[in-house]
């Protein structure tokens, strides 16, 4: 192999380690951003400069999850209304709606997303594979086809196994 060859083969394996590096720097942000939001119990109580930032950080964490714009639409259970193209204004400006079963629901998906961070905090892989591997716990469905496809009472049962602080706290309110 010529010098020229290892130096671009050598200059090609930097690059994807330096890519792969800084993206998990941003998925890691990302769900910091959002917990520490969640955590301070204001979901509810956003103003729209922080419903803009929370639109831009939620969007970003469903394409590490996987899905599409369509599926994103149908998770956070917009109008039916909503178009699929408009899913990329929520990346440039577009505040969230101001509607609390929107809200309830990102809150929930940033519980999960803590959930598979804290579970796999050295593979920033495995919450997405985790998210679409069958689950007999979900009827052989995938966890994010039983969120998809039950709604709230999907996202809550992923949560819940996800989560057993969550699970205590549910436990606790019915109790």
């Amino acid at each position: 192999m010529s010098a020229l060859g290892g130096f671009l083969k050598g200059g090609m394996l930097d690059l994807f380690y330096s890519r792969t590096h800084i993206q998990i720097q941003i998925q890691i942000q990302i769900q910091i951003q959002i917990q520490i939001r969640y955590q301070a119990g204001c979901m509810t109580q956003l103003n729209e400069e922080n419903r803009i930032e929370l639109a831009r950080l939620i969007m970003m964490l469903l394409d590490n999850w996987g899905l599409s714009n369509a599926e994103k639409l149908n998770i956070l259970d917009f109008p039916d209304s909503s178009r699929v193209r408009s899913v990329r204004q929520y990346y440039n400006g577009r505040p969230l709606p101001d509607e609390a079963k929107i809200l309830e629901r990102v809150e929930h998906l940033v519980g999960i997303a803590d959930a598979l961070r804290t579970s796999y905090p050295l593979n920033d892989q495995m919450p997405k594979f985790w998210l679409n591997k069958t689950n007999k716990l979900f009827g052989n469905r995938t966890p994010l086809n039983c969120m998809l496809e039950d709604g709230l009472d999907g996202i809550v049962a992923v949560r819940i196994h996800l989560d057993c602080a969550y699970d205590w706290e549910i436990s606790d309110k019915i109790l």
